[in-house]
């Protein structure tokens, strides 16, 4: 029942926020309720895709160690990369999916790691 609640309360929050948006667009400058609304749901879903892409940072280390110094050296030390990146880039999406609500006290939030997402360059 907990995770149902969760997963609706999530699914509430995003279409509360593209609602939001959709709702003015001839507006010039957003409301401040609006861009702690932005704010919250982009460190949500942030958070979320951290989690999920986590573990997809081992063969991406895997892959720019070998590019960087070879083969052996990729299935070692890139092995050993990932693992670390992955832990570190789980742990950081798991922060930002739980303190997301804080979005609406801190006027100003910084992404914990760079980049953001495994997606950004």
């Amino acid at each position: 029942m907990k995770k149902i609640f969760t997963m609706l309360f999530a699914v509430c929050l995003s279409f509360i926020s593209i609602a939001v948006y959709a709702a003015d667009t001839d507006k010039t400058e957003p409301t401040e309720f609006e861009e702690k609304v932005g704010w919250a749901s982009e460190k949500f879903t942030r958070g979320l895709c951290n989690v999920a892409t986590g573990l997809l940072e081992i063969p991406n280390q895997i892959g720019k160690r070998s590019e960087k110094d070879g083969t052996m050296s990729g299935l070692t030390l890139g092995f050993a990369e990932g693992v670390g990146a992955a832990v570190v880039r789980i742990g950081a999406g798991v922060w930002d999916a739980v303190t997301w609500p804080g979005s609406f006290i801190i006027p100003d939030y910084k992404p914990v790691i760079e980049p953001p997402t495994l997606f950004d360059k």
